[in-house]
């Protein structure tokens, strides 16, 4: 995240709590937009209050580097008095987390930010997501148990470490459910949908619009478009693991994105999806991913999906 900080709120704080902001920020690989005479103050308060190690980590950080890529791509939160400081310390201090459905979907999310590492357009942002997740591991899952225990988990982070500023803290991540290009969605993600784009309306249908962008209303939050992350993954990718994908092979696409993988493939089990996606690479995925357009340019879902993952680092 980059952190905005307003001059005239850190000059009326308490300057060991403005060191403890500053440690935070260094830590956990936050970014810093300041002019020149809040940076003077802030390092004041840091020289001052700071241990040698604090002290080490925020000279040793690039902490005023915001290219313009990370400026447009990166969530900015106001440090100006809007949050009280154990709110701010939350959203700087705390870990964020990708809310899956199951557990062995994470080490796929991660091999995932691996080979976009050397994407042309957003490398230098996914290698933010990279160190977060293997460096700093300022993003880290949480396994919730289906995506009918999302609203339950995120009113229990609300209730806890996160209160107040829970949508800026977890990611999640659900399946579309749906068994074709057309079909309608079924109650659970519609639920969820409602539920993460903060709709009150309950007879509202799911609007892509407000899934396929990176100006969500709510929280950041993504639905696969095809029906699980198994179905972006082609049958080779299956055979390469022994598993039979003659039948899978048959469906013509799209058809072939929304049938149960497991119902489809022999002896296939959702243990398998990390040996399945370790033969895939940036290619595979662009090849089989819908092309969306996102503030008028044209991206991937993965690209996109990868984006709105950086949004709550």
């Amino acid at each position: 995240m980059i952190a905005h900080i307003d001059n005239k709120y850190v000059s009326n704080c308490a300057p060991k709590w403005t060191a403890m902001l500053i440690a935070a920020l260094a830590q956990n690989n936050h970014l810093v937009d300041c002019d020149n005479e809040t940076k003077d103050l802030m390092e004041q308060c840091a020289r001052q209050h700071c241990s040698t190690i604090q002290m080490e980590l925020i000279e040793n950080t690039s902490l005023y580097e915001i290219t313009s890529l990370k400026r447009k791509y990166l969530t900015t939160i106001e440090v100006d008095g809007t949050y009280t400081q154990d709110r701010y310390m939350r959203l700087f201090g705390e870990p964020s987390l990708v809310l899956i459905e199951n557990l062995y979907e994470w080490p796929v999310y991660k091999m995932m930010i691996d080979v976009y590492k050397h994407d042309r357009e957003y490398k230098n942002i996914f290698a933010v997501l990279q160190k977060a997740v293997t460096g700093t591991r300022s993003l880290r899952e949480l396994h919730a148990g289906g995506n009918g225990s999302f609203e339950a988990m995120i009113a229990s982070k609300e209730n806890t470490e996160y209160e107040g500023v829970t949508r800026y803290k977890i990611y999640p991540v659900t399946d579309s459910d749906r068994d074709s290009d057309d079909a309608n969605y079924q109650p659970t993600p519609k639920k969820l949908y409602r539920l993460l784009c903060g709709i009150k309306n309950k007879d509202a249908e799911v609007d892509r619009a407000l899934i396929d962008t990176l100006n969500q209303p709510y929280f950041n939050w993504h639905m696969w478009r095809k029906r699980t992350i198994e179905n972006y993954f082609p049958p080779e990718a299956y055979e390469s693991i022994g598993l039979n994908a003659d039948q899978y092979r048959k469906y013509d696409l799209p058809e072939r994105y929304f049938k149960k993988v497991d119902k489809e493939i022999d002896k296939y089990e959702k243990k398998d999806i990390e040996r399945v996606a370790s033969i895939m690479s940036r290619k595979d995925y662009e090849a089989i991913s819908d092309r969306i357009f996102v503030d008028e340019k044209e991206m991937s879902e993965i690209q996109l999906f990868l984006l709105k993952m950086a949004k709550v680092i």
